[in-house]
């Protein structure tokens, strides 16, 4: 049986296809920001398991893939103070997705837009 103080954490990787398709419409309404709500959860799950655990999330477009989270060094996303009694990593991981996406999706003009997905291209 091995020790726990021995065990390194594990890294999980979520590749998130944010290209527009009819499939993201349902009853009229755009699901992205509720599964962005329930990939967030997921990732939290994982980081609470362990602090050793480490988490990277890339989004995919139609025109680039770039990583959601963790963010560069040198981000211009801002520091969000957590509401109270919620741990700070979570708080950042879903202020840095929620940015991060909306800037990525931000960035594509309405001529680029294809329908394909380009998610093979992010893994």
């Amino acid at each position: 049986m091995t020790d726990s103080r021995d065990e390194d954490g594990s890294l999980v990787v979520v590749v998130i296809d944010l290209n527009p398709s009819p499939q993201m419409i349902k009853d009229g309404e755009c699901i992205i920001p509720r599964s962005l709500d329930a990939i967030i959860s997921f990732c939290n799950s994982h980081l609470m398991l362990s602090p050793l655990n480490k988490l990277a999330i890339i989004g995919c477009h139609t025109r680039q893939s770039c990583f959601l989270y963790p963010l560069p060094p040198s981000s211009d996303v801002e520091d969000i103070r957590p509401a109270d009694g919620q741990y700070e990593l979570f708080s950042c991981v879903k202020n840095a997705v929620h940015t991060n996406v909306k800037n990525l999706i931000l960035q594509s003009s309405q001529d680029e837009i294809y329908t394909e997905s380009l998610i093979a291209g992010a893994m």
